[in-house]
């Protein structure tokens, strides 16, 4: 691409080669060639940069946004928007600026090649002269304009630009985990069973009344607690057994 752009304006410059003369000073030839050549420099000068300025500007937004095209906060977009329209007022006031200085150089030295050949006064002459070297001056400077115009701008673009870079969405997900603790209550059974049997012995010798009593007492010791996490179970059970005998004589 470099190299096409550089034979492009070889090609276009080319006749300056053949109708700028050098002596005594480095000029066009006036006439017929001098009004072309003025032209010539009002657009290869003032109009095409600047127009291929807002051209490649707009370009490079256009880009901007495809690449980040993407489903975004309300928030964010609105960020986003205000960002590009600074962005745009960025290329419009440097092309503005630009194309008035460079239009001014252009006109004055085209006005001066013009009216070279008709009778000035003195006094003339040199409100001519001061124009074209006030012009060269603003010339100059717009090789510095950018400069000037982001440091005017810095408050609301040029901090945007510096603190927004790649707009990244991140999205994070937290996930809570609830931990429910339920105990039960003890629950204490106790089972006392008393069994008494009678029975009568007849022997020949004396007769015996048995009695025997037998009492169970069991005792059942539940305790369970729950978590989400343990779940522990105690079961204790007590048996007692009590057997006793008793025999009454008669």
């Amino acid at each position: 691409m470099a190299p096409l752009v550089i034979i492009l304006c070889m090609v276009i410059c080319s006749h300056t080669l053949i109708f700028v003369d050098h002596q005594p000073t480095c000029g066009p030839q006036l006439g017929s060639y001098g009004l072309f050549y003025s032209v010539f420099l009002i657009v290869i000068g003032g109009v095409l940069p600047n127009f291929l300025l807002v051209l490649f500007g707009f370009w490079t937004i256009r880009n901007v946004k495809a690449s980040r095209r993407r489903v975004v906060a309300l928030q964010y977009l609105q960020h986003k928007q205000k960002r590009d329209a600074q962005l745009v007022l960025m290329i419009f006031a440097q092309a503005i600026v630009s194309f008035l200085l460079n239009s001014t150089r252009m006109s004055c030295y085209s006005y001066h090649l013009l009216t070279t050949n008709r009778p000035n006064s003195s006094f003339q002459q040199t409100v001519d002269n001061f124009l074209v070297q006030f012009s060269i001056v603003l010339a100059y400077t717009n090789y510095s304009e950018s400069f000037y115009i982001n440091t005017l701008m810095k408050s609301t673009t040029a901090s945007t630009l510096t603190t927004t870079t790649t707009p990244i969405v991140i999205s994070t997900t937290t996930t809570s985990t609830t931990t429910s603790s339920e105990t039960t209550p003890i629950l204490n059974t106790t089972s006392r069973t008393t069994s008494t049997a009678s029975s009568v012995t007849a022997t020949s010798a004396a007769p015996t009344s048995t009695t025997s009593s037998v009492i169970t007492e069991s005792t059942t010791t539940s305790k369970t607690a729950s978590t989400a996490t343990t779940t522990t179970s105690t079961s204790t059970t007590t048996s007692r057994t009590t057997s006793a005998t008793t025999t009454i004589p008669r």
